[in-house]
């Protein structure tokens, strides 16, 4: 049986760094969902935010219609709008999140643009991938995981451990910057 695991989080998170090796290290088919909008041009372009805005109800199908040609046990689908494939898809989804602070670094180091790097935090901080992840799937199915101050190593083993069902290698969490920032009376600096 296909096990269809999702991987999403915010720009900055991981996912991609973290899809390449933990689909090498499971033997999965990867789909990078920013490719497939990308070369299937599933997107249009709003110059006000200065970024891509995809085609949902296409790419939805297009990804669909991927995973049923694939026959491999594991298949990864990475990307921020991961949570579009339907529940019955779905074996595990996975959330990738990083604390503002180093999530910012991180957008700095890559070049994002001011805007970008605030929208990004808000999505963040609001935990915008989270979210739409619970409005899409059984809560049993989604795992949040904290990337901010653990290696990539030690995540690999963590989400393969989660993938195979072995939950006791990691103390799993729901995860909340709001709360974090308020009580550190550092949400200000986050919003206009």
């Amino acid at each position: 049986m296909k096990k269809v695991i999702i991987l999403s989080g915010t720009p900055g998170t991981g996912k991609t760094t973290i899809a390449k090796i933990l689909s090498e290290a499971l033997n999965a088919n990867l789909i990078d969902i920013n490719k497939e909008v990308i070369e299937n041009q599933f997107y249009t372009f709003d110059s006000e935010r200065e970024t891509k805005i995809a085609d949902i109800k296409k790419l939805k199908k297009h990804l669909k219609k991927i995973i049923q040609e694939i026959h491999s046990e594991y298949i990864l689908v990475e990307g921020h709008y991961a949570d579009i494939l339907p529940d019955e898809l779905v074996y595990k989804a996975i959330i990738l999140r990083t604390h503002p602070e180093i999530l910012k670094k991180r957008l700095e180091q890559k070049k994002f643009s001011g805007k970008k790097i605030s929208e990004n935090l808000q999505a963040e901080i609001l935990g915008d991938c989270s979210s739409h992840a619970y409005e899409s799937y059984k809560a049993n199915k989604i795992y949040e995981l904290n990337t901010s101050k653990i290696s990539i190593d030690k995540t690999i083993n963590i989400l393969i451990a989660l993938i195979k069902n072995d939950k006791s290698s990691y103390q799993l969490e729901k995860i909340d910057w709001l709360e974090d920032l308020e009580k550190n009376k550092s949400l200000n600096k986050y919003f206009d």
